[in-house]
């Protein structure tokens, strides 16, 4: 099952984590889902990418939560999907193992 925070120890205290904060540039997610995080309970994983060098590892999948208002243009076109590509830049074959324990902790 998928859970959308995680539980790290930072400088001797627990905190709670949600998968966004590991993300850059959520401004418009947020907004389009009101502020609120979406679960990763339930998500249909399409794709996973691992690649040396910048492009690093990603992730493309369908958040199965639909925001509660979504833009008129999806409407009018029927949209009931919102699909993410998630990448974690930057990443050497070293920092791999790394991502993965990360993803384990998500994902699990």
């Amino acid at each position: 099952m998928l859970k959308g925070r995680a539980t790290t120890v930072l400088f001797g205290e627990q905190v709670t984590m949600s998968w966004l904060d590991a993300v850059d540039d959520t401004t418009e997610l947020k907004k389009l889902y009101g502020g609120k995080t979406p679960s990763l309970e339930g998500v249909e994983l399409h794709e996973v990418k691992l690649r040396q060098g910048k492009e690093g590892v990603s992730l493309r999948f369908d958040l199965a939560e639909f925001p509660d208002a979504p833009p008129e243009n999806w409407a009018r076109k029927e949209h009931n999907t919102v699909q993410l590509t998630v990448r974690f830049v930057g990443s050497s074959t070293s920092r791999f193992a790394d991502v993965g324990s990360t993803l384990f902790r998500i994902f699990t």
